[in-house]
């Protein structure tokens, strides 16, 4: 106690109004770290070959993925080197034809847009102009 006693009092200007240290901590008080007991040790299972020393082959391999393969990432396999050749139009030959679209299209605009009395007036004002004679 006078170990405790001769720190705090070491500081002899200190603004402190009081000694905010306690007996025991947080910690010990509300018993946030209680001793865990260790978990057992597992036993390790050890299984029968039941594919007879062939390799997995998978019934109902994928058609579709990174791929198709059950590996995260596929092995590196090095482009080939390519050498473009330009191609020399032969005469006699006709071009391959252009995209022929199968419908022809047309837009449509909604009606709420296009029936609009605002919408209408701005883009045929002579229609709705007022008359200059009046009844």
């Amino acid at each position: 106690m006078d170990k405790i006693a001769e720190i705090h009092d070491a500081k002899h200007f200190s603004q402190k109004a009081k000694r905010r240290d306690h007996f025991n901590s947080h910690k010990q008080v509300y018993m946030e770290d209680p001793q865990v007991p260790a978990r057992p040790a597992k036993k390790e299972i050890v299984r029968e070959d039941i594919h007879d020393g062939k390799k997995f082959r998978p019934s109902n391999p994928a058609k579709r993925g990174n791929h198709c393969t059950l590996e995260k990432f596929p092995l590196y396999v090095e482009d080939p080197p390519t050498q473009l050749k330009r191609k020399k139009p032969v005469e006699g030959e006709e071009d391959i034809p252009g995209f022929k679209p199968t419908t022809k299209f047309s837009s449509m605009p909604s009606p709420s847009v296009a029936t609009n009395i605002r919408n209408l007036k701005s883009s045929f004002p002579a229609s709705f102009a007022r008359s200059p004679v009046r009844s």
